[in-house]
Parts: structure tokens; sequence; C-alpha cells
């Protein structure tokens, strides 16, 4: 049993993804950075990184979304996040022993899909990126306060799999 088990964070949700057999949690203090970004009243797009924490017994655990960074650039339909920021915290995560896994971003719509501008991002960020990371995971956050008003999805083999609540 390893020594951090009775620190395991507070549960929001899990998403599962059928095709990978892969559960992920979704920490209750990540789950705060999306709920407090939400894109209500003509607020331009918001984003961060998000990092997971592997050390727990019961699974992997998305523990930590990064805040929107001023220094990022965005407009209603868009965001892009500030490369140096972003070097920062991942480097901090590592630091502490965690794994970057993707990155987060808001929506103007209540139940959020995937945009052209979406896709478009995320093969690029994959294309530049996959050294490092097999796999990553993007979620969008949407307005509505409803399960289904936050979506998450997993790049791999270069198709878009969305993760299912559970």
């Amino acid at each position: 049993m390893n020594g951090v088990t009775n620190n395991i964070p507070m549960l929001a949700w899990s998403w599962y993804w059928n095709e990978y057999d892969f559960e992920l949690h979704v920490s209750k203090n990540a789950y705060d950075v999306f709920n407090a970004h939400r894109q209500y009243n003509n607020k331009n797009e918001c984003g961060g990184q998000l990092f997971i924490d592997i050390s727990f017994n019961n699974g992997l655990w998305l523990s930590s979304a990064t805040l929107p960074h001023p220094s990022d650039k965005s407009s209603k339909h868009w965001v892009e996040l500030n490369s140096d920021r972003c070097e920062l915290e991942q480097n901090l995560a590592r630091k502490n022993g965690l794994v970057f896994a993707g990155y987060w971003h808001t929506h103007p719509q209540e139940i959020p899909v995937l945009s052209h501008q979406d896709k478009i991002s995320i093969e690029r960020f994959y294309f530049m990126n996959k050294e490092v990371i097999r796999s990553p995971i993007f979620i969008i956050v949407g307005t509505s306060l409803c399960q289904d008003g936050i979506k998450a999805w997993a790049y791999k083999n270069e198709c878009y799999s969305e993760g299912l609540i559970r």
C-alpha cells in the first residue's frame, strides 16, 4: 500500500473509455476549476492543462486542472494557451509526481461538442507531442451544470473517443 492512500482526492465522477478499458477519476478540485470558468455572458474561451496522479492504488486520478492565465490569447470561439506558462506548469507538475495528460477549455454551448477547430488543435498537439504523450485527453466545459455539461475525449490512433460518465 502506498503512503498517499489516505489522501485520496474527493471524487466528482469518473469517465470510462470502453474501447481502451480505461477509467479516469475526476477529483473535486479539478471539477471546481472547470465549474468556476464556464463561458457565461459572452466571455471569451479559456482553458488550462490537465495532470494525472498515478500514485494512488485505486486507479488514475485527474487531480489537477490548471487555471486560465492572463498571457493566454482567446476570443469567444478559440483559446491559445501561452507556451511558456505551459512549460512552467508541466515542470512543476513533474516535480510533484504528476503526469501531463492534455488540455481543457470552455465552449459557449450548453452541451459541448468537438468543433472542427478543436479537432485541428488536437491533431496539431498530438503530432507535435506524440513522443511525450501517446493518448492525450481533451476536456471541453460547456455552460450546462448537468453531467453532460463537461465532456472528455481521448485521441488515440487518429480517432476521437468520448469518455462515458460512470
